[in-house]
């Protein structure tokens, strides 16, 4: 056997398939002898549903010619195989060879732009959720930054400030009341005692006693 060539066995039809996504789409690619696909499902599809259509649309070719009389064997490497009630192969020439192929023509279809409007297939939960989930992190940050004040926490949290109350969530009381303090300035430091005592770091005595001159000691 020629490298690169996929195996053949008697009376049997071997499909390959498989799914890929990049950052210009997601693509599904089919490979048997005598047909080859390759589908942009544009940029919503996940790699999981462009690898479930690669299998299914290797069944709709084989009931459209009304194949009949023989063994048939889908290979994939892909988690979407794995998931469905058929046999699974997995040698290492058919992944090498034929899958090879298929991977080919998967990338070609994530590398060409989709025609037509999107999403063009059912949009995954996941995909849902992390569109809600980069709305709000988007919208809790605009807000953050226009909020008046706040000098010193800005000055530490940053953009992230709109986040910084999930991450107190997961501390014990005593560590997010000692958090919040330092955040926010209202700290037992030189700076905030200035009325009653003198600034000077009480460590170094070289400089203002602030949260951020302690946060560089």
């Amino acid at each position: 056997m020629e490298k690169g060539t996929p195996p053949t066995w008697a009376n049997t039809l071997i499909w390959y398939t498989d799914g890929s996504k990049m950052d210009t789409g997601t693509g599904a690619g089919v490979y048997t002898n005598g047909y080859r696909g390759s589908y942009s499902l544009g940029q919503y599809a996940t790699v999981f549903q462009a690898e479930t259509l690669a299998i299914n649309t290797s069944v709709q070719v084989m009931l459209d010619r009304k194949v009949a009389g023989k063994n048939i064997l889908i290979c994939s490497d892909s988690q979407a195989a794995k998931s469905m009630d058929s046999t699974k192969i997995t040698s290492g020439i058919v992944l090498e060879c034929g899958n090879e192929l298929a991977d080919k023509l998967a990338r070609k279809g994530s590398e060409r732009r989709f025609i037509g409007p999107e999403p063009c297939i059912a949009l995954a939960p996941c995909v849902v959720n992390m569109a809600l989930s980069t709305y709000a992190k988007k919208k809790s940050a605009a807000e953050w930054d226009k909020l008046e004040g706040l000098r010193h926490s800005k000055k530490f949290l940053g953009a992230t400030g709109a986040c910084f109350p999930n991450k107190i969530n997961r501390l014990s009381r005593r560590q997010a009341r000692y958090a919040i303090a330092a955040i926010t300035g209202h700290f037992g430091t030189g700076s905030m005692l200035l009325i009653i005592d003198d600034p000077t770091c009480r460590a170094c005595n070289e400089d203002v006693e602030s949260m951020e001159h302690l946060f560089t000691l």
